[in-house]
């Protein structure tokens, strides 16, 4: 398992079960796919103490098949997010989920709240991001050097 998610599960426990991740850029930190559009909700991710989801749709079942550490649970027409949520709060044994207050929707929400209690967690993993791994500073260090290249 990644040490992103990793650390994302040492923090569930008292206060919830199981984390909502709603915003792109922390589907992208956690799940390293960024092929969902930032103007749409195209997926959600459940994090919980054992196991990992990504919903979504046909579109991207090929792709999102291939995460690791990633379960699919494929959301249709006829098994929307909200019945897809419903099973799978069921099959863990969800009590409590904390959600991204910050980015989701008030329909969103109104369909969560009809399937389990909320708990706001609005910087959970944006904390997390703020923090940068060496290979992140790698990363950041060689786009300056290619910046201060380009510039020169």
């Amino acid at each position: 398992m990644n040490k992103r998610l990793q650390k994302v599960k040492e923090n569930l426990g008292i206060t919830f079960d199981a984390v909502l991740v709603s915003s792109n850029p922390n589907i992208i930190y956690l799940t390293g796919f960024n092929g969902f559009s930032e103007h749409e909700r195209e997926a959600h991710l459940l994090i919980t103490k054992r196991d990992n989801y990504i919903f979504t749709d046909s579109r991207y079942s090929e792709t999102v098949n291939k995460l690791k550490n990633f379960k699919l649970v494929e959301t249709t027409p006829e098994r929307n997010f909200e019945q897809a949520l419903r099973t799978i709060i069921k099959k863990a044994k969800v009590k409590k989920l904390a959600i991204e207050e910050n980015d989701i929707k008030a329909n969103e929400v109104i369909q969560i709240k009809k399937v389990i209690k909320t708990f706001p967690a609005a910087n959970l993993i944006k904390d997390f991001r703020m923090i940068k791994d060496a290979s992140e500073i790698m990363h950041i260090q060689a786009a300056c050097q290619l910046g201060d290249k380009v510039f020169k």
